[in-house]
């Protein structure tokens, strides 16, 4: 069996060249006679509707990672425990306590 052109040189593609490829390779899928009837229409049909499902659970999980990286990056520093010179700020503080 012949390689597909959808999948000819897949991973050399950039990320927009792919989402191109997959916009493609879906209209493709759909335009096909056996998608409208046939035999093989169910099975089409099916690929067709697990690779929306991927991109849907894949785009929602992307959504969550970016949200949390947001927040994170929004969140303010946590203040440091030790002074300028590495000594932890409590040790710091009774060495002056004690001077």
């Amino acid at each position: 069996m012949n390689r597909s052109r959808f999948v000819d040189g897949l991973v050399e593609l950039d990320a927009k060249q792919t989402r191109a490829r997959l916009a493609e390779s879906l209209a493709a899928a759909r335009a096909h006679p056996a998608y409208a009837e046939g035999p093989r229409s169910p099975a089409l049909r099916a690929a067709v509707a697990l690779v929306e499902a991927d991109l849907l659970a894949a785009a929602r999980a992307a959504v969550c990672r970016l949200d949390a990286a947001l927040q994170e990056a929004d969140r303010p520093a946590a203040p440091s425990l030790m002074d300028e010179l590495g000594v932890p700020a409590y040790l710091r503080r009774m060495i002056e306590e004690r001077s």
